[in-house]
């Protein structure tokens, strides 16, 4: 183990791994000592001479500022062609590269001019996400400035065409990985609610095409990045996949009381990740066909659904005439239309559904019982209806029972889904038999 390697994990701090907040301050002291082992690289580099045009960047989670104890440094050595000549350039990167290799540092390394940085990112997706976040480290600060200015005004001029793209991109990386949520070895990056989907959003946003949910998916976010930071620690490794060797000691380490526990979290983490770059996804490519078909200013299109709910951009929304605060069915009643119709609440009318609708009296009336029978037919459409209103607490105020399976992992291998998922996608499957039977509703519960 190198001296930098045992700095990086020093800086982890062990003793306080599961202290609130404790993850915010390790992974800012980690960007910290990053930047200043490689500015002082840089410097031993340099040997006192001035190299204009030419600057050390980071992508990744070192430009974030978000990388774990082990994390790899993914580094651009930018440079303006009329600066050093090609063999000057290489020979100067060499001096970066070799002393990061010889520490044992994981390295990601490229030397592109702007042109360059501009025509990868034109060809290459997924460069173009990662140079969105091209961060200075070292040298010529305006060629790196250059350089990300440029790759996000043409993200942004090009959304139109990159959009379907960077879609078919992630709908196929979900296939592959699978959801994390659901998974009990799973890939904390690159599954579905994961760390990369977190790079999708702020992609999208820098689109300029739709803003991305905030708060509960921020706290997320940390919560994945601790497991990740433990994961580093307890193998000793940059690795990025909780196995089931390393869940119990991880699980310690965070202060959890067993690997269970640790795993609900972890899942509700990626489930609210999930919803929101599915959601965000959605509406971004809603914004832009909107914006390719308007002429003139855009009203809203707005397709009754009944019950006072209407579709709108692929979501249904209550609308004005709505009164929440009188009837503790309406929730029931939206999350019917919604099922049936195959299409998500909106995350506005979560919201206000979660906090506006009184309680359902006890016991409940027929009306509601009948409801809920209906919502639980409904079909393939009930998942992803019910999944935003769990993740907005409405389910659990029905049936506060609901916790206690909510995001439970499941060691059977037979099982694909968390307890509660289990439930769900069961109730999916026996909504094709309820012309079979007499009771269709005591199937259903």
């Amino acid at each position: 183990m190198t001296d930098v390697t045992t700095r990086r994990l020093d800086l982890a701090g062990t003793r306080t791994f599961a202290t609130p907040g404790a993850g915010q301050t390790r992974r800012r002291a980690l960007a910290e000592f990053g930047f200043g082992w490689l500015q002082e690289l840089w410097r031993e580099a340099c040997a006192g001479r001035r190299h204009e045009g030419v600057a050390l960047a980071a992508v990744g989670s070192l430009a974030r500022g978000d990388g774990g104890p082990l994390s790899d440094y993914d580094l651009v050595l930018v440079h303006h062609p009329r600066g050093l000549s090609g063999k000057e350039v290489g020979a100067f990167a060499d001096k970066l590269w070799y002393p990061i290799w010889d520490a044992g540092v994981r390295l990601d390394h490229s030397v592109r001019t702007v042109a360059d940085c501009r025509s990868v990112a034109s060809d290459d997706l997924s460069a173009a996400v990662g140079l969105l976040d091209l961060t200075h480290v070292a040298g010529d600060a305006d060629v790196v400035n250059a350089a990300r200015s440029t790759v996000a005004h043409d993200w942004r001029a090009n959304a139109r065409t990159r959009l379907g793209e960077m879609q078919e991109s992630v709908v196929q990386r979900h296939a592959r990985q699978g959801d994390l949520a659901h998974l009990i070895e799973p890939d904390l990056k690159e599954a579905h609610g994961g760390l990369r989907d977190m790079s999708v959003l702020r992609a999208l946003t820098a689109a300029w095409l739709t803003d991305r949910p905030h708060g509960e998916v921020d706290d997320a976010y940390e919560r994945i990045l601790d497991v990740r930071d433990a994961i580093h620690v307890v193998t000793g490794r940059g690795r990025d996949r909780l196995t089931r060797d390393e869940q119990d000691a991880c699980a310690a380490l965070l202060g959890y009381t067993d690997a269970d526990d640790l795993l609900t979290d972890l899942s509700t983490s990626a489930r609210t990740i999930a919803y929101a770059v599915d959601g965000t996804l959605r509406r971004a490519m809603q914004a832009q066909r909107a914006r390719t078909l308007r002429v003139g200013p855009r009203r809203p299109q707005l397709a009754p659904l009944g019950y006072g709910l209407y579709r709108h951009d692929g979501e249904a929304v209550l609308g004005p005439s709505a009164d929440l605060a009188a009837d503790p069915i309406i929730p029931l009643r939206a999350a019917v239309v919604a099922a049936r119709g195959g299409i998500p609440l909106s995350p506005t009318t979560l919201k206000n559904l979660a906090a506006q609708a009184p309680p359902m009296p006890e016991p409940w009336p027929e009306v509601a019982r009948n409801l809920f029978a209906d919502l639980l037919a409904a079909g393939p459409g009930l998942v992803t209806v019910w999944e935003g209103l769990d993740l907005a607490g409405v389910v659990e105020r029905w049936i506060p029972e609901w916790q206690a399976v909510r995001s439970r992992p499941q060691r059977n291998a037979v099982h694909r889904h968390t307890v509660d998922r289990h439930l769900i996608e069961t109730v999916v499957a026996a909504s094709g038999m309820v012309r079979d039977v007499s009771r269709p509703d005591l199937l259903m519960l």
